[in-house]
């Protein structure tokens, strides 16, 4: 069962914090995708638990994965940013929606019409391609 992020995407303004330390990290020379997605955010960006950005941040403090200070800088701003956002552009806005339970479809849960949504693959061009597919 897909879950409803992967399905739908992610709130542009979360999308937005996740691009702009893409670009910064891409441009001291890491790789964003890696250090976003397999370091100590890796509970947030790769595993799509926006609510524990508190605790990631705690893991950044610690940096017990070794992490280089301008990189790791640039991953902790992000879940600082992302914490500081409001939980409604963070938690799946859906009734009912369970992606453990396999009769339910993401795609019968769309997210509300004023949200706009971004997927991997468009934040993967705006970091690489430095634009923002949606403008």
């Amino acid at each position: 069962m897909e879950c409803w992020w992967c399905y739908w995407g992610w709130h542009r303004k979360v999308a937005d914090i996740y691009i702009r330390a893409g670009r910064d990290l891409r441009d001291i020379g890491c790789d964003p995708i890696s250090s976003l997605n397999y370091g100590a955010g890796h509970i947030v960006w790769e595993d799509e638990n926006f609510d524990q950005a508190e605790w990631c941040i705690e893991e950044c403090d610690k940096n017990t994965l070794g992490t280089p200070a301008e990189e790791l800088a640039i991953v902790r701003r992000s879940l600082v940013e992302l914490h500081e956002l409001p939980s409604e552009f963070k938690d799946e806005p859906h009734n009912g929606y369970d992606g453990d339970c396999n009769h339910f479809n993401p795609a019968d849960f769309p997210p509300p019409p004023d949200w706009e949504m971004v997927t991997f693959e468009q934040m993967q061009t705006a970091i690489y391609k430095d634009k923002r597919p949606w403008e």
